[in-house]
């Protein structure tokens, strides 16, 4: 495991500041970054914490009061794709593995395309 890995992994455990929290503080901040597999990750990451689409949708103004209209168009576009491909399905470990492995695999074209990757985690 790398120190980034190691750093990443100290961040994201529980403490004063709870897991579900800290991800949805993630999708604000990648949001302001526009970065499609940040998003993709950690809309994965929060519905499966248990945030629901109202909270998601409200840390995401977050990023629209800072990062102004691209942060919106992310937003209103590739969050929402996510949201709704992801929000009540139950994954398995072997299903989040599966996305993981997807996302590893497609960074580069999900930077060009991030609805054609949600498409084929749809089928």
């Amino acid at each position: 495991m790398s120190e980034l890995d190691e750093l990443l992994e100290s961040v994201y455990e529980e403490s004063i500041i709870d897991f579900k929290t800290k991800e949805r503080i993630s999708i604000s901040i990648e949001l302001y970054h526009r970065c499609p597999y940040c998003i993709v990750l950690h809309s994965l990451n929060t519905l499966d914490s248990g945030a629901t689409k109202e909270e998601i949708l409200q840390v995401s103004m977050l990023a629209v009061a800072f990062g102004g209209g691209t942060s919106i168009a992310y937003s209103v576009t590739l969050l929402n794709n996510c949201i709704e491909t992801f929000q009540g399905n139950s994954f398995t470990e072997e299903d989040r593995m599966e996305i993981f492995r997807r996302l590893a695999r497609s960074e580069q074209t999900l930077y060009t395309s991030p609805f054609s990757f949600l498409l084929s985690l749809q089928s």
